[in-house]
């Protein structure tokens, strides 16, 4: 699995059992708009030497065109790379999400 989605308040302890069992380096990004989207797959366009994740914040608050933008990317990363989606509901999570 290369990506999860996490739904709560209380979400730091399931973060950190995802990181140890992948054994990767945490990323935290914030994504709101198309272009913090068109960032976050520029900044992963580069081949990863090391086991990373990147935990999206707050991910329900992204527009439907950010989290569109991203679906490839989340569907089919790079090895080294796994998501981790944080929100505090489904409400705003795109259903292809």
């Amino acid at each position: 699995m290369h990506a999860f989605l996490i739904i709560g308040e209380e979400i730091e302890p399931y973060i950190a059992n995802l990181l140890a069992a992948h054994a990767a380096k945490r990323l935290d990004a914030v994504i709101h708009t198309i272009e913090d989207a068109k960032n976050i797959i520029k900044q992963t366009s580069l081949s990863l030497n090391e086991k990373t994740a990147i935990i999206l914040q707050a991910f329900s608050d992204a527009t439907p065109e950010a989290q569109n933008a991203l679906l490839k990317l989340i569907e089919e990363p790079q090895e080294n790379l796994l998501f981790i989606l944080v929100s505090s509901g489904e409400e705003g999570i795109l259903p292809t999400i």
